[in-house]
């Protein structure tokens, strides 16, 4: 749909479960996740407009490759090269990340699929990456800390592979901590603070259990964290464009609706407002 709710047009039609989308920095790929028959793999499409309205090509299952395991939450890299993405193979979700690229004959395929993060034993999940605007950082949510039982934000250069902790705790804590050599703790809040989203001013957008789930912006060099949402509603998976902020809304009495606002929160519109279940957005850029 337009940023406004309207030209609103269904682009996946099986039956199947097509969730969490992104939409790369060109504007020219889309990628999904698909829940089919128990197998969850995640999907690419390129983008296409007619008669002004978006629209989607041939979709490639791009993880089948990488064997039996759910693959989730995908995200494009800023330059397009890279897509990182949530995987399990056993009992927990880890941090991956893929080389990305088109055959000739249009394709897109990925290739060096690497664990970057994968902490602890089954007990902790490491959920939902995002990049930096240049794609040096990757920010994700986990519940390493042990002592709090709970989801923070961390960083970690987009290049690391295998980074592992809360089990031999390589800090030599007694507390499950991450290593701060390797890794940044952006928040430390007793409460879930998750499905972090990098805007462009290099600020991350989060969900936060403070104790209602509201959407705030955090800055990484200080830590400091501005509540931008005072809903009583649940709201969730934020995504930053260039005139505000989108995420989605569950309203008191159980519907789940679009909303845009300002960048510091203001002005809250419904741009869905019909009786199903609207989640997950992500902006489309113009295309390059």
């Amino acid at each position: 749909m337009r940023l406004d709710g309207t030209g609103v047009t269904q682009v996946t039609v099986n039956t199947c479960v097509d969730i969490t989308p992104d939409a790369s920095s060109d504007g020219r790929w889309l990628a999904w996740v698909q829940k089919c028959e128990g197998v969850v793999d995640i999907l690419i499409a390129p983008i296409s407009y007619v008669d002004d309205q978006l629209t989607i090509g041939p979709a490639t299952n791009v993880t089948s490759q990488l064997g039996d395991g759910a693959d989730r939450w995908p995200q494009f890299s800023p330059d397009g090269s890279q897509l990182a993405f949530m995987r399990r193979t056993s009992a927990n979700f880890d941090i991956w990340r893929a080389d990305l690229a088109v055959t000739e004959t249009g394709e897109p395929t990925i290739s060096s699929a690497v664990r970057v993060v994968g902490l602890g034993g089954p007990e902790v999940e490491d959920c939902c990456a995002t990049w930096s605007p240049r794609g040096i950082w990757l920010v994700w949510a986990s519940n390493v800390n042990r002592a709090q039982q709970s989801f923070d934000l961390y960083r970690i250069p987009s290049n690391a592979t295998e980074v592992s902790d809360a089990v031999s705790n390589v800090d030599a804590s007694a507390d499950g901590t991450l290593d701060a050599t390797i890794a940044t703790q952006i928040t430390s809040g007793v409460e879930y603070e998750g499905t972090p989203a990098y805007d462009a001013d290099r600020t991350i957008l989060f969900r936060c259990n403070c104790p209602n789930p509201d959407i705030y912006r955090v800055y990484p060099a200080t830590g400091l964290r501005l509540r931008l949402t005072t809903d009583l509603g649940l709201e969730r998976t934020p995504e930053g464009y260039p005139g505000g902020i989108i995420y989605s809304r569950r309203d008191p009495v159980g519907s789940d609706e679009i909303y845009i606002a300002e960048a510091a929160g203001a002005d809250p519109r419904n741009v869905t407002n019909h009786p199903g279940s609207d989640v997950n957005p992500t902006w489309v850029p113009p295309q390059a």
